[in-house]
């Protein structure tokens, strides 16, 4: 995926900006070690490319950027669970809006932090309250974590994956 292309919506540092991508708003990242490109339509990373190197992340080219659907292929979060213990299958993180907490820059690479809370929709599907924090770090290498807060007063479960294709 080229993301020099993408329309950009919002400069936010020389290298992090909001772009557009269909109908899904992006967090691009474009700095002298790699490229990157986490979409806030699921959390989804779409796009990571070391400088000199091809683009490391696999998407289909059936792929929709409608803000509907999950993404085919990148890396989705897959949370409250895995698989189809539930609906909609893997949960509905991968289908949420996601929210751009911050972005950290140095020489090194980007770490772009971004957030899902409960809300009505997914009170609907899952009745706890949370707070996801999925943090993307792009330097020479790729480092994908996700924190998850229980701030509901009653103890839950989940489970949870990234699936890299």
């Amino acid at each position: 995926m080229d993301l020099s292309v993408l329309p950009t919506l919002t400069v936010l540092s020389d290298y992090v900006t909001i772009a557009q991508l269909g109908d899904n708003k992006m967090v691009r990242v474009l700095h002298p070690k790699a490229s990157a490109a986490i979409s806030l339509h699921g959390g989804h990373v779409v796009s990571f490319k070391p400088e000199g190197l091809e683009d490391l992340i696999w998407m289909s080219k059936d792929a929709v950027y409608d803000n509907k659907a999950a993404l085919r292929g990148g890396i989705p979060v897959c949370w409250p669970w895995f698989g189809r213990i539930a609906a909609p299958a893997h949960g509905f993180a991968r289908n949420s809006t996601w929210e751009l907490i911050e972005h950290r820059e140095s020489d090194n690479g980007v770490i772009v932090s971004i957030g899902l809370t409960d809300n009505e929709s997914s009170r609907e599907i899952w009745p706890h309250k949370f707070q996801l924090v999925l943090n993307v770090e792009v330097s020479e290498t790729l480092k994908v974590t996700l924190d998850v807060t229980n701030t509901d007063s009653t103890p839950w479960r989940f489970s949870g994956a990234f699936i890299l294709t």
